[in-house]
């Protein structure tokens, strides 16, 4: 069956989406996460480059998405919102090896830590938790502006293992350091 709009429905309809769009992203806890945005290169605390994040601004201000890019082949991509519903952010995590994660939680005293429940290789329940903490910056990017825990727990969250921990680093400071030896991070000047 074949459908004919009128154009000028049609437009205004379009109009309307336009109108509603601009406004759907406006509440301020949308840039939450900001801190996040940039070309970064990860570290693990000994200095050796862990890959690069690439997070970006999506569908007008409303997401961010990452491309996260391991030194050893490892690779994954998320999508990170703010849900106005559960008033939560939420992460979609998909990597290629096949893992799905699907996180939820909040900013709090310039950390961003979302949760979630997933199952080991051996099918048993387990709980993600996932913080990044925007950091004090030294001048020229000598210190990392972020860290990115991700750590798990098989005990309903009584006790936690860190699975990766990152530094973050503007890309284009990294590349412009000549001595790799990593700095002790500031902790929000603590």
């Amino acid at each position: 069956m074949l459908i004919s709009l009128n154009p000028r429905l049609s437009l205004l309809g379009l109009s309307l989406l336009s109108s509603f769009s601009a406004l759907a992203c406006n509440d301020t806890r949308f840039s939450d996460f900001d801190f996040w945005v940039g070309e970064w290169e990860v570290r693990y605390a000994n200095g050796e480059v862990a890959g690069t994040n690439t997070i970006s601004p999506s569908l007008n201000g409303c997401a961010l998405e990452e491309h996260y890019v391991a030194a050893n082949g490892y690779e994954g991509k998320s999508l990170n919102t703010f849900d106005q519903s559960t008033q939560q952010w939420h992460q979609t995590w998909v990597d290629n090896t096949g893992l799905v994660l699907q996180l939820d939680g909040n900013l709090s005293e310039n950390k961003m830590a979302l949760w979630g429940k997933g199952l080991d290789q051996s099918g048993k329940l387990i709980m993600h938790r996932i913080v990044w903490e925007k950091l004090a910056v030294a001048p020229q990017g000598q210190r990392p502006s972020l860290t990115q825990t991700w750590q798990v727990s098989q005990d309903q969250g009584l006790s936690w293992q860190t699975l990766f921990e990152g530094l973050y680093f503007k890309a284009h400071a990294a590349e412009n350091q000549d001595d790799k030896t990593p700095q002790q991070p500031v902790f929000n000047g603590r």
